[in-house]
């Protein structure tokens, strides 16, 4: 019985936690493309089609970058392994929202995919180094 309420209380840590990191990067997700949506309003960015999918996929890449930060400096060990799993979820939710919107996935769409996991994965990994050199 004490092992199961041990169990329990490290189940609701890990779940504050990773709700903080989602909230988080739902925020930074809002924010970065607020400042974007502001920018193009301004006209100081080109609205093109060609710049408004790149720069959205810089904003990515530096999102689910943020977060394998995040969530690799919240591990105590496998920060790749915690990014790789968060940013997983994220694509899958992304992927599934897609799915009801009957868009396609392409090869674009797979690449992109690949890319937002390996970025925050390497997040992770760093996340996780510079939590290690702050415990010394």
């Amino acid at each position: 019985m004490k092992n199961l309420l041990e169990n329990n209380s490290v189940l609701k840590k890990r779940a504050k936690r990773l709700f903080k990191i989602y909230l988080f990067f739902l925020l930074l997700i809002l924010f970065l493309s607020s400042l974007y949506t502001f920018l193009i309003y301004n006209k100081v960015i080109n609205p093109s089609i060609t710049s408004f999918n790149n720069t959205s996929f810089i904003i990515g890449i530096i999102c689910f970058f943020i977060l394998g930060l995040i969530s690799g400096s919240s591990a105590n060990k496998n920060g790749f392994l915690d990014a790789f799993i968060c940013s997983l979820i994220v694509i899958m939710f992304v992927s599934v929202l897609n799915l009801f919107m009957k868009e396609e996935f392409t090869k674009l769409t797979f690449i992109k995919s690949s890319i937002y996991v390996l970025t925050s994965s390497l997040g992770g990994i760093i996340g996780l180094n510079m939590n290690k050199k702050k415990e010394k």
